[in-house]
């Protein structure tokens, strides 16, 4: 007569562990932290826009930089600031040159006539904000902010812009950005000089 073998205690012990173990990952899989540099760009909220737009000057992040704007996008520096802009056609100049100038800025081995940049800070409040007829929004905006090099000097600026935004494929998108007025007078801290915000991004062109 054959006997027939129970299971031993530990083999009992190991099928348990490996039971709970097996459920423990399926109920708790891993999950991969936030990216900390990762910003929104597929907004509705005109102010959650100019947040995005703030964060990735910052953050000095391209991608969320270039996915802001709209494919039609123009930057309409200063009236009185054009003739700084030999290379501009008409009172504007286009996305490509606006993301070239951007990546330039935010190239730490950048090797231009400018030291490269090493902080962006930017501010925009909103005074007021309307409708447009082609679906889009008008926000009328001061913006403060300081550009410092990694020489230790750099520019402040303080200026009201004009920001158009347009809905595309469901989401906001930057398709103009007008610098209007700017206060010019004095200096900032020692080594930053005053300027507007087209004058310091066309010296990274």
């Amino acid at each position: 007569m054959t006997r027939c073998k129970s299971p031993t205690i530990g083999t009992i012990l190991c099928a348990s562990l490996f039971a709970i173990t097996a459920c423990s990952d399926d109920d708790n899989p891993y999950t991969a932290p936030p990216d900390p540099n990762a910003i929104a760009t597929d907004l509705t909220d005109p102010a959650q826009v100019i947040e995005a737009y703030e964060k990735a000057l910052a953050k000095k992040n391209y991608t969320a930089y270039e996915a802001l704007l709209d494919a039609n996008f123009e930057f309409f520096p200063l009236e009185w600031d054009a003739t700084d802009f030999p290379w501009m056609t008409g009172e504007s100049w286009p996305r490509a040159t606006e993301l070239e100038i951007i990546g330039n800025m935010f190239n730490p081995n950048f090797a231009g006539y400018e030291n490269p940049v090493d902080v962006i800070e930017m501010n925009l409040t909103i005074l007021s904000q309307r409708a447009l007829g082609n679906g889009g929004t008008e926000l009328t905006c001061t913006q403060q902010g300081r550009v410092l090099t990694v020489g230790n000097d750099g520019w402040s600026l303080d200026t009201r812009v004009i920001v158009e935004l347009v809905p595309r494929n469901g989401f906001l998108r930057i398709t103009k950005f007008t610098e209007v007025d700017a206060v010019l007078t004095g200096r900032g801290a020692s080594s930053v000089e005053v300027s507007s915000w087209g004058s310091i991004k066309g010296l990274y062109r």
